[in-house]
């Protein structure tokens, strides 16, 4: 009886141990799958972030409450290079009216009445410069963005994206971010997604901002 049991006992035991033993492996299997991919997404970032690249918004907003079909666009462009962008009007990056003259961060004076928005991603600073009267302001923006990823997803021009939505300015807004563009970035102050936001618009309809093109850029000015 007592042989029997412990042959019971070490057949169950042995049974337990492959068991076990099987489980590890699909385990330590899928850990392995993980980490490459996390590996293939941080190669991949640090390519993207290495280059220079500039996306191209169509930004469209209401001039009046009063005249609602009044609404103005232009083109916006969204400078990215190692983790710092400046988001400006197409008219004011070709002048290339607003840039550092100086390790101190002075700027020379800028085409009236402009405005541009430069980001630190790393270092989460964002600042607002405007132009008026011949002299330059620096704003620093200090509101957070407390973003709330949606399950919800679509297909944007080429890219899949995802929804978001946030609170700033007074205002409620729906993004739209890819993570095939692995930058947390978007037109405006808009940044902090896993990746870049494709399209961004208020809940009243009165700003929007569409991306409608990528270029890959020499340097970034």
């Amino acid at each position: 009886m007592n042989e029997k049991l412990k042959s019971s006992d070490f057949l169950r035991c042995k049974q337990s141990k492959e068991a076990f033993k099987g489980m590890f492996s699909k385990f330590e299997l899928k850990i392995t799958h993980q980490l490459k991919f996390i590996l293939f997404f941080s190669l991949l970032s640090t390519s993207f972030f290495s280059q220079k690249f500039s996306f191209i918004y169509e930004a469209k907003y209401r001039t009046s409450k009063e005249k609602p079909d009044n609404i103005n666009t232009e083109n916006m462009i969204l400078d990215f290079e190692n983790n710092t962008s400046i988001f400006r009007d197409s008219m004011s990056r070709d002048a290339d009216s607003l840039k550092l003259i100086n390790k101190n961060g002075g700027y020379i004076m800028g085409v009236e009445n402009q405005f541009y928005i430069k980001k630190d991603i790393i270092n989460k600073k964002i600042e607002k410069i405007i132009t008026y009267l011949k002299a330059n302001y620096l704003i620093p923006i200090d509101e957070q963005l407390n973003w709330k990823i949606i399950p919800e997803q679509k297909t944007i021009g080429k890219y899949k994206s995802q929804k978001a939505e946030v609170s700033y300015g007074g205002r409620n807004w729906i993004a739209w971010f890819t993570i095939e563009l692995p930058f947390n970035d978007g037109p405006y102050i808009f940044n902090g997604l896993p990746g870049l936001i494709i399209s961004i618009e208020d809940t009243e309809h009165d700003y929007s901002f569409n991306l409608i093109q990528v270029k890959k850029r020499q340097q970034l000015v």
